[in-house]
């Protein structure tokens, strides 16, 4: 397992790549400069908690994630949702995410078919949660109905009922990875 910016709240015994010696990474790289000196299929899993925010190229990152991926690797992400004042309140986030973007490298998502032109790479959703700030966090029966109506609650409430985070579980897609690799070769 390899944990990606892990800053100073390192997990023991996983693999480190940050930017910054302060924190000691085992491996001393800036995210933002591909290809990542990590070798092809090499990785299980990956966790990026609150990093992917503060990176200046999040599709590039999502394809270096794929490609260091053995078969079935997993990323576990977390990042502010951008109707939460946590995304705006620390000046090194670049990015402000809804739930959805990922959907680009979801198979089968609306977001895949009509845009997935953006990325070769493709993953399966395994999970995705958006946590909600303040009282609403403490009704369970809100924070579904908002994860089961994302757009909707995206659209026309996360203002009024704000997002904390968004908790996405993503899990390399084999299948459209040989698809691509055969029409490509």
């Amino acid at each position: 397992m390899w944990e990606i910016g892990s800053g100073k709240a390192k997990i023991s015994a996983v693999l480190t790549i940050d930017i910054n010696p302060a924190v000691v990474p085992d491996i001393l790289h800036d995210l933002d400069s591909f290809p990542w000196s990590v070798a092809d299929s090499s990785f299980d899993a990956i966790i990026m908690f609150s990093v992917i925010e503060r990176l200046g190229y999040p599709v590039k990152v999502i394809e270096e994630c794929h490609r260091i991926f053995k078969p079935h690797g997993k990323i576990y992400m977390l990042t502010p949702h951008f109707s939460g004042a946590g995304s705006f309140i620390d000046p090194t986030h670049k990015w402000h995410f809804s739930a959805r973007p990922f959907g680009y490298f979801i198979s089968g998502t609306p977001l895949q078919q009509e845009n997935g032109f953006y990325s070769p790479v493709r993953f399966k959703l395994v999970r995705r949660l958006v946590s909600l700030k303040g009282l609403v966090d403490k009704l369970p029966f809100v924070q579904k109905l908002v994860n089961k109506y994302l757009a909707f609650w995206e659209g026309y409430l996360c203002f009024f009922m704000r997002g904390a985070g968004i908790y996405i579980e993503l899990e390399k897609n084999e299948f459209c990875c040989r698809t691509i690799v055969d029409v490509a070769g």
